[in-house]
C-alpha cells in the first residue's frame, strides 16, 4: 500500500511539474511572439520640411539604417495638416522642421493637437536653433514635442535617427 501511495504522489508531482514546464514554455513563446510582432511592425513616418536637400538627406539616412520604416515627405505644413485630417491611416511619428513657409513648426503642432484623432501622434521637431535655446521655450509655451537640433553631418543624422527609430 505504501508503494502505491508513493507512486501516486510521484505521478501527481510529475504531472504538476509537466504542467508548470508547459505553462512556462508557453509563456515564453507568447512573449517572444509579442516582442517579434512589435519589432517587425513597419513604422510609418511623416517628414515635413520645406528644404528639398534636408528631405533627401533624411530619406538617405533612414534607408541606410535598414530599419522597417516607411517615410512619406511633404514640404508644405498646411497640406500636411489636410492630408493627416483626411487620412484614415496616421503616421506613428512626425519629424517636423521649425522654420517653414505658411506656418512654422510650433503653429503646426498647435493645429495638430487641436484636430480630433491627431493629438496622440508623436512629433519630433528638427531645426537649426540649439536645443538649449528651444527646449525651455517650447516647455514654457506648452508645446509637447521632442526637439533636436539638425545634425551637421550625415553620420550624425544617421546616429540620431538610429537611436530614435
Amino acid at each position: 500500500m505504501q508503494s502505491f501511495v508513493f507512486s501516486l504522489h510521484y505521478f501527481s508531482l510529475s504531472l504538476l511539474l509537466y504542467q508548470l514546464k508547459y505553462s512556462y514554455i508557453s509563456e515564453i513563446f507568447d512573449l517572444t511572439e509579442s516582442i517579434t510582432d512589435k519589432t517587425m511592425q513597419r513604422r510609418e513616418i511623416l517628414l515635413i520640411d520645406d528644404d528639398q536637400d534636408d528631405l533627401d538627406n533624411f530619406i538617405d539616412a533612414i534607408e541606410s539604417l535598414k530599419k522597417n520604416v516607411s517615410c512619406h515627405t511633404l514640404q508644405n505644413p498646411l497640406k500636411a495638416l489636410e492630408e493627416l485630417a483626411d487620412s484614415e491611416k496616421k503616421p506613428d511619428l512626425i519629424f517636423l522642421d521649425y522654420n517653414m513657409p505658411y506656418i512654422n513648426g510650433i503653429e503646426f503642432v498647435r493645429k495638430l493637437r487641436s484636430c480630433p484623432g491627431l493629438q496622440g501622434i508623436e512629433v519630433v521637431m528638427f531645426s537649426t536653433p540649439d536645443e538649449n535655446v528651444m527646449l525651455p521655450w517650447l516647455i514654457k509655451n506648452g508645446i509637447s514635442v521632442k526637439y533636436r537640433s539638425k545634425p551637421d553631418t550625415f553620420e550624425e543624422l544617421k546616429a540620431l535617427l538610429g537611436a530614435m527609430l
